[in-house]
């Protein structure tokens, strides 16, 4: 959030999950930080893979692990229909922003595999997509979400 206005869309909460909705998210996450090995939140639009960081440019210590899964997964999904997705860190190809969960959840909950994923798609419709394109949309991310598992699991267990 940007704002300090509580009415508005962008509110930044009085302080770190003083909203309800996400102080239940951190506390589920916090009660089960051991056994956590991946994270992808999804949003719409930009068909964007991102890893952290979101709060400055400079790449955290585990980039290359974080981005070699993220080809794995814009590779899968260009199989599915074609769909091209861009990969890197959150503020190298999408915009600087603080208080962004794979920032949290790669940094105080340690969890290596943090990803934002921005759905299709790159603007035409923007956040409107077609009810023809969701299924498709749901195909290519389960191709991408399986890949990053199959690599999460030979990074994790080899």
């Amino acid at each position: 959030g940007a704002s300090h206005d509580p009415c508005s869309e962008v509110f930044c909460g009085s302080k770190p999950f003083s909203e309800i909705e996400t102080f239940q998210v951190a506390q589920f996450i916090s009660n089960h930080n051991d056994t956590i090995v991946n994270y992808i939140n999804f949003h719409s639009y930009s068909q964007l893979w991102m890893s952290p960081w979101g709060y400055t440019t400079i790449l955290p210590s585990d980039f290359k692990l974080q981005d070699d899964g993220s080809i794995k997964a814009v590779n899968a999904i260009a199989t599915i229909h074609g769909t091209q997705y861009q990969h890197g860190a959150y503020a190298s190809i999408g915009y600087i922003a603080s208080g962004i969960t794979i920032d949290w959840m790669y940094e105080k909950v340690n969890v290596t595999f943090s990803y934002i994923v921005e759905l299709r798609d790159n603007g035409t419709y923007g956040f409107l997509l077609p009810a023809n394109q969701i299924i498709p949309c749901g195909e290519e991310m389960l191709a991408g979400t399986i890949a990053l598992l199959q690599y999460i699991e030979q990074y994790v267990y080899t």
